[in-house]
């Protein structure tokens, strides 16, 4: 399934012809980002802990106009966690769903500015563990973009997960804060 993918996205990527890669936001578009977050993590009766890591984006979707962008959307914060044998476990905290980009453009103002905003699947999973199951909720996600220049722009997000455990009755809610540099093909 991985080689499916990252072929189909090679293929999109090398293929300049095609409707969406002509430097208009309408059409096809295609996006990734990286950059650092800061994760609060509050699990009920429990206890609050503070995590901070990498951050990323992955987005594919459609430009409607040149000011709106409707997308799949995958936002993660990776960091790291010491578990029973004091090494660091790698966890994982998102979402993946729909997202919608408004560009802030009229007569008047014409900045480069947008908001963002996503609601979709959220999860917790440790990655280290090969036959780990993630936990899974409901997440969003909001924030403002800047495009610096064509295709990059940079972001600061803010992205809430409420995630129900199984096998217990305390459930887990995240908060991140997301600033990532992205780059977005159109």
């Amino acid at each position: 399934m991985k080689k499916i993918l990252i072929l189909s996205f090679t293929l999109m990527l090398l293929i300049s012809q095609a409707y969406g890669f002509n430097n208009k936001k309408e059409g096809f578009i295609l996006g990734v980002g990286g950059g650092y977050h800061h994760t609060g993590i509050n699990q009920e009766n429990i206890s609050n802990k503070n995590f901070k890591g990498f951050a990323s984006s992955i987005r594919a979707g459609v430009g409607i106009t040149d000011k709106v962008l409707a997308y799949y959307i995958r936002e993660a914060s990776w960091f790291r966690v010491e578990n029973l044998t004091q090494s660091k476990d790698i966890y994982i905290s998102g979402i993946s769903g729909i997202g919608v980009s408004y560009y802030i453009q009229n007569n008047k103002f014409n900045y480069p500015i947008y908001i963002i905003g996503a609601l979709g699947l959220s999860d917790l999973a440790n990655v280290s563990v090969i036959s780990s199951i993630p936990d899974t909720g409901f997440g969003y996600l909001v924030g403002l973009g800047y495009e610096i220049k064509n295709h990059v722009s940079i972001e600061a997000k803010m992205m809430s997960t409420d995630i129900d455990v199984e096998f217990t009755f305390n459930d887990i809610k995240t908060k991140s804060f997301n600033i990532t540099l992205n780059y977005l093909w159109y």
